[in-house]
């Protein structure tokens, strides 16, 4: 799915005509992409197996600024006593009340990144496009059949966005070199075992 396609999703919601260009000048299409960016950003903030980025040290400008990368939603920070707050584009120190960090140790944060809804999974951008059109009835149309039908679909796309980023992690989990190492210590531990002889003799 593209961008445009989600696009014209939301205004098949409302009963408007498709549109043929993200840049249309159709009225609709602004307020399709604004409430589309809106349940981008509140579904991807959660944190789900492909926008999770990890242990990513950030380099500080000849100001001592530390810029996070385009997109991010939220970090968090690996100073020990410092909870590093995101302000805009870079980081901010509360407790010395300045975005200048030069005197702390290199940074290092985990962040919930806001790709391009291009690069987005399926199911992530169906359950975007399917939340947007139904927050777009709400706003707009009224129809309160209309707007159930429309937010079922939004739920049920949710609830299996959510059920695949479970399967992704137990996978990432169970295939994390730490695990592999453990898998092999356990396999060598019971290679070495032995329950009885199996070959002996019966008498």
């Amino acid at each position: 799915m593209l961008l445009l396609d989600a696009i014209n999703i939301v205004l098949r919601a409302v009963g408007e005509g498709r549109v043929q260009d993200v840049d249309s000048t159709h009225p609709s299409v602004s307020t399709a992409k604004d409430l589309i960016n809106e349940a981008q950003e509140l579904i991807l903030s959660q944190g789900l197996w492909f926008n999770n980025e990890y242990s990513v040290t950030l380099p500080k400008d000849i100001n001592g600024f530390v810029f996070v990368p385009t997109g991010t939603i939220s970090v968090t920070s690996f100073l020990t006593s410092y909870e590093l707050l995101l302000r805009g584009t870079k980081l901010y120190d509360p407790n010395n009340n300045t975005y200048d960090l030069s005197a702390l140790p290199d940074v290092t944060i985990n962040y919930i990144s806001n790709p391009h809804f291009n690069d987005l999974p399926a199911l992530a951008q169906q359950a975007i496009a399917y939340r947007a059109a139904a927050d777009f009835i709400a706003d707009d149309d009224g129809d309160d059949v209309k707007y159930k039908r429309a937010d079922g679909k939004a739920q049920q796309s949710a609830i299996t966005l959510s059920t695949e980023d479970m399967k992704q992690r137990r996978f990432n989990a169970m295939n994390s070199p730490t695990t592999a190492r453990v898998r092999r210590g356990i396999h060598g531990a019971l290679g070495g075992v032995r329950s009885g002889n199996t070959n002996r003799r019966r008498e």
